[in-house]
């Protein structure tokens, strides 16, 4: 929330030069670091998982194995959304 209030502050200037408060500067610099300490951690533990659960090669959108996922769940809503309606004329 602290990042979105610092986001709309520096978009309300006028112009796309950087801010000339320094105490603004000074909050803009931290929230990068932040920033990029968070996708460290991230990437962390995205490293983790995949070595934990022996993932070597990443799905694609165009992967045989995303497709099958994604059928899987497209299958899996409708099956989902037909047992309520079921459900709801049952009543």
């Amino acid at each position: 929330m602290i990042h979105r209030k610092l986001f709309e502050r520096v978009t309300r200037q006028q112009s796309n030069d950087p801010p000339h408060d320094p105490v603004l500067q000074k909050q803009l610099s931290k929230a990068k670091v932040n920033a990029l300490d968070q996708l460290e951690t991230l990437r962390a533990a995205l490293d983790s998982f995949e070595s934990l659960h022996s993932i070597e090669v990443c799905w694609t959108p165009q992967s045989l194995e995303w497709k099958h996922a994604e059928r899987y769940v497209t299958v899996h809503e409708y099956q989902q959304a037909l047992d309520k309606l079921e459900g709801l004329v049952v009543q």
